[in-house]
């Protein structure tokens, strides 16, 4: 593993790119402290030409972007196109709408979706990936939601971009999900878990929680993953601050130069 495989979700810092300036000066931040790609979310609307000039000049790439299921799965290739005109390889959607995830048969209904969006995708050259939350391991029976979409879903046409706090959230080992992933996990969210003093479950920096990183981090690269992608939805002050304290827990310990 190699600094050049590491990430930053610009959703973590979204508070801070709420104008074009705003979010130029973000990821100028995140090129200096050493990401080599960004993923698009939260922030506000740029048009792709000054979107890749922004990066270009922060000497970082677009590795993905990321949208709403109503957008991604039924406007497939619209925003295959805007993949495109960003210059970035990844689609990624997740938090499903309008499903009842009460009954097994909504996870059934969203593979169908998420496979006939992948065709499109597949075919414009662009790589689909759906994003896990907790509710993904709701059992239903002897399988769990992720098991349903995975065991529906032809390796071709959706890969998986796991959330490793969310493995964790929903009672599972992100280990484990890792190695059940091999050939279908190009990107990993990484992001910790730790339990508050309330012993509420929280978000942390990677490196200041529980989760086993050597141990991720290997069955991560065994299953074939490319990228690793620090994400923090919320942060405990300046989001630019808890990204910093990320990649050098990670490029110090795990990607080295």
């Amino acid at each position: 593993m190699n600094p050049k495989q590491l990430g930053a979700q610009l959703y973590t810092a979204r508070s801070l790119c709420t104008t074009p300036a705003e979010t130029a000066s973000v990821i100028s931040a995140l090129g200096k402290i050493g990401y080599a790609t960004v993923e698009v979310a939260g922030i506000c609307e740029i048009p792709a030409p000054e979107l890749r000039k922004m990066t270009s000049d922060a000497g970082v790439t677009i590795l993905s972007i990321h949208g709403s299921g109503e957008h991604v799965i039924d406007d497939p290739q619209r925003v295959a196109d805007q993949a495109k005109e960003v210059g970035c390889e990844y689609v990624v959607t997740s938090n499903p709408w309008g499903l009842d995830f009460s009954k097994k048969e909504a996870f059934e209904e969203l593979a169908k979706k998420l496979a006939k969006a992948g065709e499109v995708y597949r075919g414009a050259g662009i790589t689909f990936c759906y994003h896990n939350h907790s509710r993904e391991f709701i059992r239903y029976g002897g399988q769990t939601g992720l098991e349903i979409l995975i065991n529906s879903i032809e390796p071709g046409l959706v890969a998986f971009e796991l959330d490793t706090y969310w493995v964790q959230h929903g009672g599972c080992n992100p280990v484990t999900w890792c190695e059940r992933l091999q050939g279908r996990l190009p990107i990993l969210h990484c992001k910790d878990f730790i339990i508050s003093k309330d012993s509420t479950p929280t978000m942390t920096e990677v490196g200041n929680g529980n989760l086993e990183w050597p141990q991720i981090l290997t069955a991560a690269e065994r299953s074939g993953c490319k990228w690793f992608v620090v994400e923090q939805d919320t942060c405990p002050g300046n989001p630019l601050d808890s990204l910093r304290a990320s990649y050098d827990y990670l490029s110090a310990k795990f990607f080295k130069a």
